[in-house]
């Protein structure tokens, strides 16, 4: 495998920070009303996503947006190349192109121009160099929760600064976030808040991203479960509230992440390692007709190339970590 940070070449992109969500984070109905005001209003304002909004596997969008002005570093506008000390000539040119926008914004200007969050003027954001990317097929997940809650968006949502944009059209890599494997992993090894196993929380940051390790998947390993993934963004976008899998599903071999059948309670009742669930704790393990025992611990933290049993049969939820496995030595 390979560092997340290689996988996707460095880009861990942070949320937007407005520094003053009171005037350009509004809900719908001040969305249609500025664009009834006056048309071009449409052209600043784009769907807005916070953090409490990212669920796993979905958004749970709330029908806010955001006037996203981007800076004149970033964007030039018919204001850009007009002097900052000429305020007064650039918010006339400002007002005369989005009328709407401005008297709204208007409401707020010395608290606007107060802010550190700024771009060349105070109706314009931070300069940002990555914010074509909202725009493009992203993975998005909160930058602190109790578990990783990873989604998947076509539709052009701006994330708010306790986000993190992968920008990767790439299911394998929402599978993988989302895996119960990658939960263990978080669990073991990035800052937690409190007690990560009893309700504390994970700091799922770039600091700590950057050193997943990810498995090398061949084309049938990733069409697997691509199809997979595509299934539990189905379900949940169809009911919110629905499993994103079926209780009993065949989960795929991935190279350096393999699910082991193993043994429970003294009962042969087999149950995979896969993509849902937490897991319950086994004792012994039998892949492939050999015996096989758990060694936990940070230093077998490396993937690992195993071969697969059969699986089929998702594992339980449960508030402790799912085992590494490595064989015994004969």
């Amino acid at each position: 495998g390979v560092p997340l940070s290689e996988f996707v070449s460095g880009c861990f992109y942070r949320g937007i920070l407005t520094g003053f969500n009171e005037a350009f984070v509004i809900d719908d109905a001040t969305r249609k009303a500025l664009i009834a005001e006056h048309r071009s209003s449409a052209k600043v304002i784009q769907p807005w996503l916070r953090g409490k909004d990212i669920k796993r596997w979905y958004a749970d969008w709330q029908r806010l947006y955001v006037i996203n002005i981007y800076c004149s570093a970033n964007k030039t506008w018919p204001w850009s190349d007009i002097n900052p000390d000429d305020e007064v000539k650039a918010e006339r040119i400002f007002k005369r192109e989005f009328p709407a926008i401005s008297r709204h914004l208007k409401q707020w200007k010395a608290q606007l121009k107060n802010r550190d969050d700024q771009g060349k003027f105070y109706w314009e954001m931070r300069s940002c160099a990555y914010v074509d990317d909202f725009s493009d097929p992203k993975i998005i997940y909160a930058d602190i929760a109790k578990l990783m809650r990873a989604s998947f968006d076509t539709t052009g949502l701006v994330c708010a600064n306790t986000m993190y944009i992968i920008p990767a059209d790439n299911l394998l890599l929402l599978g993988i976030l989302n895996s119960r494997l990658f939960d263990w992993y978080s669990r073991n090894t990035f800052q937690a808040l409190g007690d990560p196993w009893n309700g504390g929380r994970l700091r799922f940051i770039a600091q700590y991203m950057q050193n997943v390790p990810i498995a090398k998947a061949n084309a049938l390993d990733q069409n697997r479960v691509e199809r997979l993934v595509n299934k539990a963004i189905k379900a949940k976008r169809d009911d919110p509230a629905a499993d994103a899998f079926p209780r009993t599903v065949r989960l795929p071999r991935l190279s350096a992440y393999r699910r082991f059948a193993f043994r429970t309670g003294g009962k042969d009742k087999r149950r995979s390692c896969g993509l849902v669930g937490n897991g319950s704790r086994p004792q012994r393990v039998r892949a492939n007709g050999h015996r096989h025992r758990i060694r936990q611990g940070k230093r077998h933290l490396r993937p690992l190339q195993w071969r697969s049993a059969s699986c089929t049969e998702s594992l339980p939820r449960s508030d402790r970590a799912a085992p590494l496995l490595r064989p015994c030595r004969r």
